[in-house]
């Protein structure tokens, strides 16, 4: 006799239950008797499937457990630098403290982060005591930034660590963080420039201002014409004595390329003008650091214009320099022999009608 089907059934006979909100129990086989029976409870089942999947297969199934609207970094965090470095304790007010790296648009719900001093102030190793720091901040347009607020006025002098606990992915640990109260500010340094510029050296229409650490070129040539400036300073931006102890400065920045190869260029120098110790060019909405990094596709994109707007930090103690665009998220590092100091210098080549500029504004200059 055949079966009679009804609309939920399929050709098997079997009924749909997908949407019966009673329908909990599964048909299930031992594994040693052969016996089949029911079982309310997969879960051990369920695991004990996934212990027999590939790494690839269990990262696919935990993406696709997620929200319909979650985005949040998916990958273990990765802190690449932390800012400020060197904190003054005798500020009694909350400071922004910017972590940056990868895979940092967190979820509040699955990751927290704490604090922890690891050396005394004569550098001596101490026992790790966690503080929570409460709520961060993270944005879905930069994964690469996570910040958060907290007053250090009062905290024990030494060196801290920050550290990212994902309770899904494990922890994630910053590099260190200063806390002291002898921070030493530093005036403003005073530069002059050698300047470079072809076609005619004496159009110095494309060189805005010069003032000290800050330098403002921008050019927009005639049609079928290329122009090029390159300033370099006569005095140290930074001295061989306060490299060795270590300094950073805070700059504003401006890069803007509105054609094709066409670039602005941000340079360090020693004694050399023609030797860059380390540099960055904005070249086709790409930005390449000399350590042969290239960071494609960013600033402010619109057709040929292409334009970096961001604060830009510069560290350097020993022979290890750093550069750190806040906004972007970007920090590239090099290792560099300074025999003498640091110079600063800076470039633009613009051609057919189209600008380059470059903006560098002095904010700030310590001792670390």
């Amino acid at each position: 006799m055949a079966i009679q089907k009804t609309t939920l059934q399929d050709s098997r006979g079997y009924t749909n239950k997908s949407k019966v909100v009673t329908a909990l129990e599964f048909i299930v086989r031992d594994s040693v008797t052969k016996e089949l029976g029911y079982a309310d409870d997969v879960l051990p089942a369920f695991t004990e499937t996934m212990k027999k999947a590939t790494d690839a297969e269990k990262e696919a199934f935990r993406l696709a457990n997620r929200k319909t609207n979650e985005t949040y970094s998916y990958n273990l965090a990765r802190i690449d630098a932390v800012l400020p470095t060197v904190i003054d304790i005798k500020n009694d007010y909350k400071l922004n403290i910017t972590l940056i790296g990868l895979n940092l648009y967190k979820n509040s719900e699955t990751t927290s982060l704490s604090i922890y001093r690891h050396l005394d102030e004569n550098g001596q190793i101490v026992t790790p005591v966690y503080e929570n720091v409460g709520e961060f901040e993270v944005s879905l347009t930069n994964p690469k930034i996570l910040s958060f607020s907290k007053n250090f006025n009062g905290y024990a002098k030494g060196t801290y660590r920050i550290v990212i606990h994902d309770q899904i992915l494990g922890d994630s640990v910053s590099g260190d963080i200063i806390v002291t109260d002898n921070i030493s500010g530093l005036p403003e340094p005073i530069l002059n420039y050698t300047k470079v510029i072809t076609p005619n050296p004496s159009d110095e229409s494309g060189i805005v201002s010069l003032s000290n650490a800050s330098i403002n070129l921008s050019k927009t040539p005639v049609a079928q014409t290329q122009y090029t400036v390159s300033v370099s300073s006569d005095e140290f931006l930074i001295t061989k004595e306060e490299i060795n102890r270590g300094c950073m400065i805070m700059f504003d920045v401006m890069l803007r390329s509105d054609y094709l190869n066409r670039n602005s260029k941000i340079t360090f120098m020693d004694s050399n003008p023609n030797t860059n110790l380390f540099e960055v060019n904005y070249s086709n909405s790409s930005l390449i650091f000399s350590n042969g990094s290239t960071h494609n596709n960013v600033g402010n994109i619109n057709g040929d214009i292409k334009i970096i707007t961001d604060r830009l930090y510069l560290i350097i103690k020993g022979n290890v320099i750093k550069m750190m665009f806040i906004n972007l998220g970007i920090v590239e590092s090099r290792i560099v022999d300074v025999i003498n100091g640091l110079r600063l210098g800076g470039s633009i080549l613009a051609s057919h009608e189209k600008t380059s500029a470059l903006n560098i504004a002095f904010i700030k200059k310590y001792l670390i």
